[in-house]
């Protein structure tokens, strides 16, 4: 099997790059992934897919606690990596996507089965500058892309958007929906809906087979090893940070912020009958896998949760994995806010609001459940039970926050 991943260093890239080599780990060499991206930090997008299957990818493809016999081994992944895997410069804010002859000649050297299209800026500001910027990677980018694929042997483009890119929609909500006069909370949602109509069209023009996968707001694994593990800490993610940082501002060093107990004074404004969609993404990777290995007929999905967490549950269970007290849940922005509350209502109130003030929505996911019916795979809740699990991980990435971020302490 050959496939083609953009973005498969990102937070659902890199899983579903996992999950590809997992049902290919007893003959690795029947597997060749084409990872298409950007060079970072000296790093080529060939090595970066090599470093991130070799840290957390071990785990993930062996599916037990690591040990000395389990397989494959660190050496014969790193053998598939430099074997099986090959790196293409691309870089989707270009107009000729930064594609070299090398690049171009390794895409064209056969068929490919499955193409994935993932990469993406996710910035969920709505700022005239950040608009201008998704529109140009996302959806020009994209436009870039799909000229590339009419050039190339594909058997199936993945097209993979957000489950809200419906915007405002309520009532039930099709994974083929598409908005019309019901707004969006960005321009990042409004990017990825722009950038699926662009592909459902050149999929008619075309003959192209393509899918269409709407993942919800991705969380860390719950189904592989290790559990709770993401590689970047964004959107719901976003209040815990900002706990994090006010006790880093208390305490002056990490462990210390960790360990001990603060209390604020925070209203907290949500909309109580409203939750938000999470998902796993292990889930996601497992999911899209099965459908297109399986070949079922369809072309649209929803890769969401079948239950919300309610809103009132994340702003109880973040402050407890922070050891932070006095944080109270608001149906209006109270008037009279303090230093701390000002600064939340500032920093993320214009991105995490207008999710959490939200009422309920209903993703439809009759597709995705007859595409999974025998497999035996299930989306697991994101609860009072397993949120816990992903705010252990994130204690023990500090939240991604580097060290240095530390304020130094007074004297």
């Amino acid at each position: 099997m050959r496939v083609a991943v953009t973005g498969a260093t990102g937070v659902l890239g890199r899983n579903l790059l996992f999950e590809l080599i997992k049902r290919h780990r007893d003959d690795l060499d029947s597997l060749e992934v084409l990872v298409l991206g950007r060079s970072r930090r000296g790093r080529d997008v060939r090595r970066r897919a090599e470093d991130a299957v070799l840290s957390d990818g071990l785990p993930y493809v062996r599916g037990a606690p690591t040990d000395a016999d389990a397989k494959p081994s660190a050496d014969a992944l790193g053998a598939f990596c430099r074997a099986n895997v090959r790196g293409i410069p691309m870089d989707l804010d270009r107009e000729d996507l930064g594609l070299t002859a090398e690049g171009a000649r390794e895409l064209r050297a056969g068929p490919i089965d499955l193409f994935f299209h993932g990469a993406a800026l996710t910035d969920l500001r709505a700022s005239a500058p950040v608009a201008a910027a998704v529109a140009r990677t996302n959806v020009a980018g994209t436009a870039r892309l799909l000229e590339l694929v009419s050039s190339l042997d594909v058997g199936e483009f993945c097209y993979i958007g957000s489950a809200y890119a419906c915007g405002h929609a309520d009532g039930r909500i099709l994974p083929d929906h598409v908005n019309g006069d019901d707004g969006f909370r960005n321009p990042y949602e409004a990017s990825k809906l722009a950038a699926e109509v662009l592909t459902r069209r050149f999929a008619r023009e075309r003959g192209q087979r393509c899918r269409y996968f709407r993942p919800s707001i991705i969380c860390g694994r719950l189904l592989e090893l290790p559990t709770g593990c993401i590689c970047k800490f964004d959107v719901f993610y976003a209040l815990a940070v900002f706990l994090y940082r006010l006790k880093l501002q208390a305490f002056g060093d990490r462990a210390a912020a960790l360990a001990r107990p603060l209390r604020l004074d925070l209203r907290a404004c949500c909309n109580p009958r409203g939750g938000l969609n999470v998902v796993p993404v292990d889930y996601v990777a497992k999911a899209i896998c099965e459908v297109c290995l399986s070949g079922h007929p369809g072309e649209s999905y929803h890769v969401v949760n079948e239950v919300a967490t309610p809103h009132r549950l994340l702003f109880r269970l973040i402050p407890e994995a922070l050891n932070v007290q006095g944080v109270e849940v608001v149906e209006c922005v109270p008037a009279d806010v303090s230093r701390q509350e000002a600064l939340l209502y500032r920093t993320l109130g214009p991105v995490f609001g207008p999710y959490v003030q939200a009422g309920p929505m209903h993703f439809d996911t009759t597709s995705m459940a007859e595409a999974l019916r025998g497999s035996g795979l299930r989306c697991p809740p994101v609860d009072g039970r397993t949120f816990p699990a992903l705010m252990a991980y994130a204690r023990e990435q500090f939240f991604g926050l580097a060290a240095a971020a530390e304020p130094r302490k007074a004297g």
